[in-house]
């Protein structure tokens, strides 16, 4: 019933709504880059999609965005599963930075795909990277991955 309401009149536009849920719509709108500045929460369950390439601008125009969480379920995560054995649906080049909006305060991210956080997510509160690629906090951007030359 809330998940109605809070859809309603934006049924044709998820990227428009302010809590996304849905794997199938928040797979549209990173694939397709719809995400817009209405978007302040992603609860995405990778174990619910087939595969997602990002670019590093997929979050770049949810400006006020504050919870992004992406995590795989208990049911297809066995705790007696290898996690290198386990295919992470979400995909990115490693050599890109990912754009994520300074307003978050919360990040969970199973299986984070990038080998460091963007620069300045100053007002990040939490932060939950569960069998993640991560090695490094933060990097700051090289000349080529901020477009100069």
């Amino acid at each position: 019933m809330c998940q109605e309401i809070v859809c309603e009149g934006k049924i044709e536009k998820p990227g428009e709504r302010h809590h996304l849920w849905d794997p199938n719509n928040i797979h549209h709108v990173l694939k397709y880059g719809k995400g817009t500045e209405s978007i302040e929460s992603i609860s995405l369950d990778i174990s619910k999609i087939n595969d997602l390439n990002l670019s590093p601008y997929s979050f770049a125009s949810m400006l006020n965005l504050k919870f992004l969480r992406i995590y795989r379920t208990n049911e297809a995560f066995p705790r007696e599963y290898p996690e290198h054995e386990l295919d992470n649906p979400v995909h990115a080049r490693q050599d890109h930075i990912i754009l994520i909006p300074n307003n978050l305060r919360l990040l969970d991210w199973d299986f984070f795909p990038f080998k460091s956080l963007p620069p300045k997510l100053e007002n990040l509160v939490e932060l939950r990277m569960s069998y993640s690629s991560l090695q490094k906090l933060w990097d700051e951007p090289t000349k080529s991955e901020r477009g100069l030359p």
